[in-house]
């Protein structure tokens, strides 16, 4: 019978990746040792994305019934008032980013999916898009390819306002940067008709 441990240890440091290392023991045992090092900032932002949206814990989900049950109707009142904010949020804000498409104001889902295809140099490739995104502006999105919608990647809008408003400004920037080239003239050509 062999026993087998497992270490996590994150280390604060400059941006160093580390891999997983096995260790033998005596006795036929395995020592598992995890090593990830981040950077502070990378560490601060998960913490931050955790507080904002994070899946509730297993043990949470089956109290949900319960919990259900005993909460007041404001509750979910408030929470459907706040989730049509944000989807009026997102509806006006992508209107202030030209290359950016998406099918329809939502009405019953928590997301929007936006379309890629006007990207200069996101070469037909949303994952692609994803670590840019992330790397340059900290904003974190579902890419298309994930849930088979290949260059559709999902942005969820069930968060606060504030959150929304400041996530949608950085995507913007993100755009302005990486629009194709006949895409930035036909804007400047819009504005100079003006």
């Amino acid at each position: 019978m062999s026993l087998q441990f497992s270490f996590a240890f994150i280390f604060v440091n400059h941006g160093l990746h580390l891999g997983r290392t096995v260790e033998k023991l005596p006795g036929n045992k395995t020592l598992n040792l995890y090593l990830c090092c981040f950077s502070f900032q990378v560490v601060e932002s998960i913490i931050n994305c955790l507080n904002i949206s994070s899946d509730p814990a297993t043990f949470i989900q089956g109290a949900f019934p319960e919990i259900l049950e005993k909460t007041k109707e404001d509750f979910f009142s408030n929470t459907i008032i706040i989730l049509r904010e944000c989807a009026d949020i997102i509806h006006e804000r992508i209107k202030d980013i030209p290359c950016i498409t998406y099918p329809q104001k939502p009405e019953g889902s928590m997301f929007v999916m936006l379309n890629l295809s006007l990207l200069e140099d996101i070469d037909d490739d949303d994952v692609e898009f994803y670590m840019k995104l992330s790397k340059e502006e900290s904003v974190i999105v579902l890419t298309g390819v994930a849930v088979g919608m290949k260059n559709w990647p999902r942005v969820t809008f069930a968060i606060d306002p504030p959150s929304l408003e400041d996530g949608l400004g950085r995507i913007k920037a993100f755009y302005q940067r990486h629009m194709l080239r006949r895409n930035k003239d036909f804007i400047s050509d819009q504005f100079n008709a003006c």
